[in-house]
């Protein structure tokens, strides 16, 4: 539904506080920036490089004990394995992640919660929607509970104009 031309578009985040008929917290979609999803998919060669260097430095490390090398040799292979980052998290979390950045890259958004301020506009029968920051987020019809006028409801917004 597109926004009504009578709705306000911005509200100043102060007068949010003290005019809205109502707050909801609700769950919305949240559509992910090209930036956003670059970013993830850096996170994503990070991890998954993490990963390879940890699986190269066991199969390294696995070899040389199979092998009869002198402890000369083996102390510069382990020395050269801490030269590598290897990230701080354990396995299972990068696993995680990675899980988590690639089904976010793939559905292209997100669900979060937002904590939304309820505006009245008894003259066209429609409630707007405000997040935190004061921008309009989306508008419905009003409820029949919605509809009732109230004293405080009809001071707020005399106030508000």
């Amino acid at each position: 539904m597109e926004k009504h031309k009578d709705i306000d578009a911005f509200i100043n985040p102060e007068d949010l506080k003290y005019n809205a008929y109502n707050t909801v917290v609700e769950d919305m979609r949240h559509n992910f920036t090209d930036e956003e999803i670059l970013d993830m998919k850096e996170e994503v060669f990070q991890i998954n490089k993490f990963q390879s260097d940890r699986q190269d430095a066991l199969n390294q490390f696995s070899e040389a004990m199979k092998k009869d090398y002198n402890p000369e040799e083996i102390k510069l292979l382990i020395d050269g394995l801490y030269g590598i980052d290897y990230g701080d998290e354990g396995i299972k979390s990068l696993k995680t992640r990675l899980r988590k950045n690639l089904q976010s890259i793939r559905s292209g958004y997100e669900i979060i919660k937002k904590k939304l301020f309820i505006f009245q506009y008894h003259e066209l029968g429609l409630v707007a929607m405000y997040n935190e920051e004061g921008h309009y987020e989306y508008e419905r019809a009003m409820t029949p509970a919605e509809r009732q006028y109230s004293i405080t409801g009809n001071v707020r917004n005399i106030a508000s104009k």
